[in-house]
């Protein structure tokens, strides 16, 4: 769960709401409640066992808080109904109390409802923006290090995962729990005989849950990655598709698609049947725990201790359980998988930035002098390709680096607009270190043609004007 509240966390409406869901979500769980409990009083109606009209109190109870008040208003109501019009007077009036007490659950369960969507939305919304802006503050080795195809799957299919299978849970993990929670209070209002029974067999239904989720979470992590290194694949091919042409590699590349692709479908097959394995489990343990009720139920009701209309009511409480719980079953897998999802975006989001500035870097206005390398050394990782580098560039010289391919060239260039710090020694610019130097400023005073020509999907004057609005 420490993933879940990580990504919630992207989103901090999420925190400003959840007092108001929670109250609505509440209110919306016991008016619906109010429903189920009126089988009693029309119970006893319908089968002659209502109170007699000498009980009736003649003045409304004194208010307080608490279920005993909201009781024996209704009864006072219920039973001045039954004295002034009937049998038929006080159903009227059971009636009327269950038509609002839906139209009250229902308003305050659409408005809880659109309050959770655009929490989801916004979730959603701020943690692609956050991932977006992480790969542009990276420094450039990271990229160089990771299979782009790898990262585009963190983008877009991770992210999608954590939307569809996440953050849509959102309602089933507040309300679903809620729910079991208030009619759970209600029912040992009702009988605690009975509810002391039933939690008996809650240990071995979140036992069979637990399992599930725990190997659905191992199998999305190996879904998801066999996703990333298909993409990865296929952004390979793309780029290198004339390569692939040239050397008649279009057998080879075609059987290394088709063992990765098998391998996908190999694992979404087993983490969709795990998935929907839970579901069935828990409806049959929840019957089972219903049968289980009836008999014992039953049992109290025919030696007297237990009034059949309780029973029957406590009956239609207890089958408002099994919707939730049968939901989080449900969304037991859709959640394992987004949070296998959520690891890998958050792995991204965690990820450090070699190249920074350091605090009250010097923002260099103009260049005015020269360039020096003084025993600059780097490696890619333990690789060194410069060694002691010791080169003075005056304003206004033309350089040209020639030699062999791999020789170094681009790294060398590379390291006077900082994509890359030396391992050992330092470049200075005007006498100042760079690693000294404000990022932006730096770069500002650079032009720089690429080895490949690029150009985005824009108009021909945005790429021209690119960088400078």
């Amino acid at each position: 769960m420490k993933t879940y509240f990580r990504i919630v966390s992207y989103s901090q409406s999420f925190l400003s709401y959840a007092p108001l869901y929670s109250f609505l979500i509440i209110l919306s769980i016991l008016f619906g409640a109010i429903n189920i409990t009126l089988l009693i009083p029309l119970i006893d109606i319908l089968f002659d066992k209502v109170p007699q009209t000498s009980n009736l109190e003649t003045t409304l109870p004194v208010f307080s808080l608490d279920i005993e008040y909201f009781k024996a208003v209704f009864n006072y109501y219920f039973l001045a109904n039954i004295a002034a019009y009937g049998k038929m007077g006080a159903l009227i009036y059971i009636s009327v109390v269950v038509g609002l007490a839906t139209f009250f659950a229902n308003v305050f369960r659409y408005w809880s409802t659109t309050i959770i969507n655009g929490v989801r939305i916004r979730v959603v919304n701020d943690l692609r923006k956050h991932v977006f802006k992480k790969l542009l503050t990276l420094h450039i080795g990271y990229f160089s290090n990771e299979r782009k195809g790898d990262l585009m799957s963190r983008m877009t299919t991770d992210i999608q995962e954590v939307e569809v299978s996440l953050v849509n849970t959102l309602k089933s993990l507040f309300k679903e729990p809620m729910t079991i929670l208030v009619y759970f209070a209600i029912l040992i209002y009702t009988s605690w005989q009975l509810t002391l029974f039933t939690i008996v067999f809650l240990p071995l239904a979140g036992g069979c849950i637990a399992y599930i989720s725990k190997l659905l979470r191992k199998e999305g992590k190996n879904l998801q990655g066999s996703l990333a290194k298909m993409l990865g694949m296929i952004d390979e091919t793309l780029l290198g598709i004339k390569v692939i042409k040239a050397f008649n590699a279009e057998n080879y590349i075609q059987s290394n698609f088709d063992l990765n692709n098998n391998q996908y479908t190999k694992s979404n097959k087993k983490s969709e049947n795990r998935r929907d394995l839970s579901s069935p489990i828990s409806e049959f343990l929840g019957i089972w725990m219903l049968l289980g009720i009836i008999l014992y139920g039953g049992n109290l009701v025919f030696s007297g201790t237990l009034e059949a209309s309780i029973f029957i009511a406590y009956i239609a409480l207890f089958s408002q359980l099994l919707p939730p719980i049968k939901s989080i079953s449900d969304n037991v897998g859709r959640l394992q998988r987004g949070i296998a999802s959520g690891d890998r975006v958050l792995e991204l989001l965690a990820v450090k930035s070699q190249i920074n500035d350091k605090e009250n870097a010097y923002v260099i206005k103009k260049f005015e002098d020269s360039i020096e390398f003084k025993n600059v050394s780097f490696a890619y990782e333990d690789k060194k390709v410069l060694k002691n580098i010791n080169l003075s560039i005056k304003k206004g010289e033309t350089i040209a680096l020639v030699g062999q391919s791999g020789g170094g060239k681009s790294t060398l260039a590379d390291l006077i607009p900082r994509f890359y710090d030396p391992v050992e020694g330092g470049i200075h610019i005007d006498g100042k270190d760079l690693r000294d130097v404000n990022l932006k400023s730096l770069r500002a005073l650079m032009g720089i043609v690429t080895q490949e020509s690029i150009l985005f999907n824009d108009t021909i004057f945005n790429n021209i004007a690119f960088g400078i609005p």
